[in-house]
């Protein structure tokens, strides 16, 4: 940039202009990359009229600065018409973008780079959390859509956030403010990142009014209606990996209505809930995650409480966090990942903490899961018999989290909560003497899979158990 140019964008940067650090002005810049990719015979790429400016949300004022960088459309580079360049924690986010790719949920790519403003290396100046390299990340743009979803590049691409306004007036929460798009609470919080000139937001509408029951929907229809506007299975599997990975960016995943996005297609036309900004995961970045942090902070939204929480998909959920950390967050798979991604610049003592975080995040969410039928009751033990002097029990238990949709108790339907794997049941018929109640997880399919069993002993003086 010229002298004045950069000094301006720094003054933008720090507000010493007396101007709003959120201003978005882009400034002139020339583009200069080297990398090991030859393209026209040579490594290094050159880019004239590019617009540099400022971004970010929480860490705009950070030093050094994020830029947002703009590239002509007539002269892309490497089929790009920008980058994001993140200062803060860079390593995690190129992780991050990393294990999403590796499990087909799309993310916009990120890798660790070098950058040089005017000659000036700021990273060595001022920061120490990204360990000398920023993460250059692809932007949300019509670039991304055609790369992801090649066949089906015609859909709307959405961003969720919360801005300065939307702090007040809305927040990306899928809250439903009526059937009008132009009000503060919508036009603040969400944001059309590719169609610019096709002023039609029905589908978000319909999305968001499927997802809060109005609008014409129904909870007779509920399932059916979700089924038909989001792909269930791909908003799982985001929950899923956002939980392993104990994200503690405000997102969709851990109940804000922040920093996610959606991609909705012309021919699958469900939408896809993908992932933004991931700097802070694996215990990493400011404010992290814990190894014991619950597996349900989403449903602080109350549109994905619902969701979350509607017996048809709650077990799609376990299913997504059962197979990813037997898989791609077991340590047989995430170790190698990391050192593979992050070995190069990243100190061996934030990998080895890395390493050890996801493996003990892995063993907390699998304890989380229950997999087998346990019975219990809140009698107390008389003789080493739960004891009662009336003729009925109430029981509970917990019962697979994947599997089970019915369970039964001495053939009974008990009550079955899919969200929280858990079964009761009042009023079980008791006979004088020990009584053996069977309890039974049945699939899908009505099929038991799995017994089990607890003794009562109905005291009613007649009939006493054997010392």
């Amino acid at each position: 940039m010229t002298a004045a140019e950069r000094a301006y964008l720094e003054a933008l940067s720090d507000n010493s202009t007396g101007a709003t650090t959120d201003s978005d002005a882009n400034m002139n810049a020339t583009w200069i990359t080297t990398d090991g990719v030859l393209s026209g015979g040579t490594a290094t790429q050159l880019r004239y009229n590019v617009g540099v400016r400022n971004r970010g949300h929480g860490t705009r004022t950070s030093r050094p600065h994020n830029f947002h960088v703009n590239i002509p459309s007539d002269r892309l580079w490497k089929k790009q018409a920008g980058i994001n360049l993140n200062s803060q924690y860079g390593y995690s986010q190129v992780l991050g973008s990393a294990i999403f790719r590796r499990v087909e949920v799309p993310m916009p790519d990120s890798r660790a780079v070098q950058v040089r403003v005017n000659g000036v290396d700021e990273m060595s100046l001022y920061n120490a959390n990204s360990f000398g390299s920023y993460a250059a990340n692809e932007q949300y743009n019509n670039d991304f859509v055609k790369r992801s979803w090649p066949l089906d590049a015609h859909g709307n691409s959405y961003r969720g956030i919360r801005t300065a306004a939307a702090d007040i007036n809305g927040v990306a929460d899928l809250t439903w403010h009526g059937p009008d798009y132009a009000v503060d609470a919508y036009t603040n919080a969400y944001f059309k990142q590719n169609n610019f000139i096709e002023n039609d937001w029905s589908d978000l509408m319909t999305l968001i009014g499927v997802l809060n029951v109005t609008n014409g929907t129904t909870p007779a229809t509920y399932v059916s209606d979700v089924q038909r506007v989001l792909d269930v299975d791909e908003w799982m599997k985001y929950m899923a990996v956002n939980t392993l990975l104990a994200n503690n960016e405000t997102c969709l995943a851990n109940g804000y209505g922040d920093d996610y996005a959606l991609y909705r297609g012309t021919n699958d036309t469900r939408f896809l809930a993908l992932p933004y900004d991931l700097d802070t995961i694996m215990g990493q970045g400011n404010g992290p995650g814990h190894i014991a942090d619950g597996l349900f902070l989403m449903t602080a939204l109350p549109a994905m409480d619902r969701f979350m929480k509607t017996p048809e998909f709650a077990p799609v959920y376990y299913r997504w966090l059962k197979a990813l950390a037997d898989t791609t967050f077991s340590r047989a798979q995430m170790d190698p990942l990391l050192d593979q991604m992050l070995n190069r610049y990243v100190p061996q003592a934030t990998l080895d903490a890395m390493k050890a975080f996801n493996a003990s995040r892995v063993s907390y969410v699998l304890s989380q899961i229950p997999l087998s039928i346990t019975s219990t009751s809140s009698l107390p033990v008389v003789n080493g018999y739960p004891h009662t002097t009336t003729a009925s029990v109430s029981l509970g238990g917990r019962a697979n989290a994947i599997d089970t949709r019915q369970v039964l108790a001495n053939g009974s339907p008990a009550d079955w909560s899919a969200w929280d794997a858990t079964w009761t049941i009042s009023g079980v018929a008791l006979q004088p003497g020990i009584n053996r109640v069977l309890v039974q997880s049945l699939d899908a399919n009505g099929v038991e899979f799995d017994r089990n069993s607890i003794d009562v002993w109905y005291d009613d003086g007649s009939v006493h158990p054997m010392a």
